[in-house]
């Protein structure tokens, strides 16, 4: 008899364990859902941000106020933001 109450002591142990475990599963994947979602959001935000700063140094190129350089740079920073973004957009798909 006092071994079946253990055996019932610790199936409940365990129980309450794995409510614990599937808990905390839960809390870190959303918190994981919610930070790739703010970086994608942040990260489309940069893109209208570069973009229209890219378009700033094209003008300015373009009028000879700006090297060539500056003009690659602006292009350059903005496809490295661009390509971040499957990356966020499959991390949220996992979800």
């Amino acid at each position: 008899m006092e071994a079946a109450r253990a055996d019932i002591r610790n199936a409940e142990e365990l129980k309450r364990n794995v409510a614990v475990s599937l808990a905390a599963e839960v809390a870190r994947n959303y918190i994981e859902l919610r930070t790739s979602q703010q970086r994608l959001d942040i990260a489309n935000r940069n893109v209208i941000s570069q973009n229209d700063t890219l378009d700033i140094v094209k003008s300015r190129f373009d009028a000879g106020l700006t090297s060539e350089l500056d003009l690659v740079q602006a292009t350059a920073q903005l496809e490295a933001t661009r390509s971040q973004i499957p990356t966020f957009e499959v991390q949220i798909k996992q979800f």
